[in-house]
């Protein structure tokens, strides 16, 4: 038998641990932050070489970066 959580793990397109962290962003009423995190865990190194980002996916970046490393909340982000 596979949980109710199991099942809707099953459904997502990404592993558990990023599906959990999604669901729980959705639990915890952080949906749109832990989106970003799960793409960061998903797709590794957010700081790979791509020059055709636009300024939503820079903010993103800049946004999942500092999620990820409290106290770097102004770097990269002209302050």
């Amino acid at each position: 038998q596979t949980t109710r959580l199991g099942q809707l793990l099953v459904r997502m397109p990404l592993d558990p641990e990023a599906g959990c962290l999604v669901l729980n962003g959705v639990r915890l009423g952080v949906a749109y932050e832990c989106v970003v995190l799960a793409a960061v865990h998903e797709r590794g190194d957010p700081f790979l070489s791509s020059s055709d980002w636009g300024p939503r996916q820079v903010s993103d970046v800049f946004h999942a970066r500092d999620a990820c490393s409290p106290g770097r909340a102004s770097i990269g982000q002209g302050g």
